[in-house]
C-alpha cells in the first residue's frame, strides 16, 4: 500500500511539473510560401524585361545589374514568412510571448532571398500589384559588399542567409530582427554587421530586455520600431524590471511542422 501511495505521489509530481512546460505547436506551409514567391519572381522578371531601356538610362551611372542577366529558371528563392501578433493581444504576466504570435499562413506576407549558383543576388519583399514604382517592382541585383545600402540592418540580416539552415521568420513591426527556431525554442537574431556577427537572445528575453514595453505596445498598434540601441534604453526600465521578476515565461517547447 505504501509503495502504491509513493508511486502515485511520484506520478502526480511528474504531472504537475510537466504541466509547467507550455507546448506550442504550429504548422508552417513553406512549400506554398516558396511557390508564391516563385510566381512573384517570374512576374517581376517579365516586368523587368519590359523596362530594361528605362532602367539602363536611370542606373547607368551606378553600373547596376538586373536579374534578367540570369535565366529565370536558374534563380532559386528562399522564403522568410512574416507573421503578426494576434489582434486581441493583451499582455499578461507569466505568459509566453510566443502565444501572442499569429502563425496563420498568409503567403503574400513574406520576404524572400534570391540565389544564383548558391550566391545571394537579391532580397525583396513580396509585391502583389503595380502600385509600387518601377524601381521597386524591377529585379535589381543587390551589392552585398555593402548590404546596408539595401535596407539598413535588414540587408545585413539577409546576408546571413539563416533561412538556408533553419526555420526563420519575421514579425511585422520589428523590421531589423529575425527569429529562428532552435532546440524547441525561438531566438531573436539582431544587431548584425557586415562581417556576419550578430546578437542572439531567446525571444521572451529579447522582448523584455531589448524591445521593452513601450515599443512592444507600438508594435501591437501596428507601428514599426527599431531594435537599435534599445537594449541600452531598457536596462533600467520598467519593462526589464517586470521581466526580471518573471514577466514572460521562457519555460516552453516550440514544436513546428514545416511542409
Amino acid at each position: 500500500m505504501k509503495i502504491i501511495i509513493k508511486l502515485t505521489f511520484i506520478l502526480m509530481s511528474i504531472n504537475i511539473f510537466s504541466q509547467k512546460i507550455d507546448s506550442i505547436r504550429v504548422n508552417v506551409d513553406l512549400t506554398n510560401y516558396k511557390e508564391k514567391a516563385n510566381l512573384n519572381l517570374k512576374e517581376r522578371y517579365n516586368y523587368t524585361l519590359t523596362k530594361l531601356d528605362s532602367l539602363k538610362i536611370l542606373f547607368e551611372p551606378y553600373k547596376v545589374n538586373t536579374l534578367t542577366s540570369y535565366y529565370v529558371d536558374s534563380l532559386v528563392v528562399k522564403s522568410i514568412p512574416k507573421f503578426t501578433f494576434k489582434e486581441d493581444t493583451k499582455l499578461c504576466r507569466k505568459k509566453n510571448i510566443v502565444n501572442y504570435i499569429d502563425f496563420n499562413n498568409i503567403f503574400e506576407n513574406q520576404y524572400y532571398n534570391i540565389y544564383y549558383d548558391n550566391r545571394i543576388v537579391m532580397n525583396t519583399m513580396f509585391i502583389v500589384d503595380n502600385k509600387y514604382s518601377m524601381i521597386n517592382l524591377s529585379l535589381i541585383e543587390n551589392d552585398f559588399k555593402d548590404p546596408s545600402y539595401f535596407g539598413g540592418l535588414q540587408g545585413y540580416l539577409m546576408k546571413l542567409q539563416l533561412e538556408r539552415i533553419g526555420f526563420v521568420f519575421m514579425i511585422k513591426g520589428i523590421g531589423d530582427a529575425y527569429f529562428i527556431s532552435e532546440d524547441n525554442k525561438i531566438f531573436a537574431i539582431y544587431n548584425p554587421d557586415n562581417n556576419g556577427n550578430y546578437d542572439k537572445m531567446e525571444i521572451n528575453e529579447f522582448i523584455g530586455k531589448v524591445i521593452g514595453k513601450k515599443k512592444l505596445n507600438l508594435v501591437l498598434k501596428g507601428k514599426h520600431i527599431s531594435t537599435i540601441h534599445t537594449d541600452k534604453l531598457n536596462k533600467k526600465g520598467f519593462f526589464k524590471k517586470f521581466f526580471d521578476n518573471g514577466y514572460f515565461d521562457k519555460n516552453y517547447n516550440f514544436l513546428f511542422n514545416v511542409y
